[in-house]
């Protein structure tokens, strides 16, 4: 009966001793780091924004809507003024003068509308070409780091030089910069204008 007994908390103690390995096993995995060293290179944002030619095809569409707007709002300019004119051919306060006045009037409620319109449509439109180049660099900087074993593709905005002046608020400048150092050997801000700029093909975004 003891053997029994001595053998059933053999069994206990073995069974609890491999759940322990198991748990600590599992838990050593989460503080597991790979022996390779990560792979971090940098770019210098503000260079590659301005490199990319689909960055100039947006700002292009952008301004060929902007000449079109300011197009009709110069029309209804040029109809608001011609009511001057027009004005002197009757008695001021004569019907007629009267008639011409609120259709002047509402002429230019419609301008002023027109322009209210053309303000909120230039930001918009220039909001999402900004948007769009954005995110096409994100996905190049993914199929690079795919192909070149990157890790990690950060923004060196050490790149970027602390405005002059007096009046700068230096602490906040300071504060929003997160790169002191860059090794210009792991900068690859040539090679995705160069990638980005080679595969945009204008004909194939209008």
């Amino acid at each position: 009966m003891q053997h029994i007994k001595f053998t059933k908390y053999s069994s206990y103690v073995l069974t609890l001793f491999v759940v322990g390995i198991f748990a600590w096993q599992t838990q050593a995995n989460k503080w597991f780091v790979p022996a390779s060293p990560t792979v971090t290179v940098s770019v210098d944002f503000e260079k590659v924004f301005s490199s990319l030619e689909e960055r100039v095809f947006e700002e292009s569409k952008v301004q060929t809507l902007i000449e079109s707007m300011n197009a009709d709002i110069e029309v209804r300019r040029q109809i608001i003024a011609e009511y001057e004119q027009e004005f002197e051919l009757y008695e001021q306060g004569s019907e007629k003068w009267q008639g011409l006045l609120q259709e002047q009037q509402l002429k230019v409620l419609e301008y002023q509308a027109q322009v209210e319109y053309s303000n909120v449509r230039k930001s918009r439109e220039l909001s999402k070409g900004i948007r769009t180049v954005y995110e096409n660099i994100r996905k190049s900087s993914v199929e690079l780091s795919v192909q070149n074993g990157w890790d990690y593709v950060i923004v060196n905005d050490a790149a970027i030089a602390l405005p002059q002046g007096d009046d700068v608020d230096m602490g906040l400048e300071i504060s929003s910069r997160r790169i002191l150092y860059a090794n210009p050997a792991l900068d690859v801000t040539d090679l995705l204008i160069e990638y980005m700029n080679s595969n945009f093909d204008e004909m194939a975004v209008r």
